[in-house]
């Protein structure tokens, strides 16, 4: 993930903050996770998070799940087994 991807999901993030980490602070509440999903063709799927947003999202108290689906080329759904 480029430069332009981490803002953009950094941009995406910050405005939900307060409310995450007053969630995450809540009586009852067990865990706050944020969950990203990488879907693609290639056979070596990567991408990035900045140190930045990964101090942003443990500063809420939130936990960070990845998924990454791989598609077949003439796919639009994941090849989940």
């Amino acid at each position: 993930m480029g430069h332009t991807s981490t803002w953009s999901s950094w941009s995406r993030l910050c405005p939900h903050s307060e409310q995450l980490r007053a969630l995450a602070g809540e009586e009852g509440v067990d865990s706050v996770r944020l969950w990203l999903v990488e879907q693609t063709t290639s056979r070596n799927p990567a991408f990035s998070v900045s140190p930045a947003l990964l101090a942003a999202i443990a500063e809420m108290g939130a936990s960070l799940d990845l998924d990454i689906y791989v598609l077949d080329d003439d796919e639009e759904t994941p090849a989940v087994p």
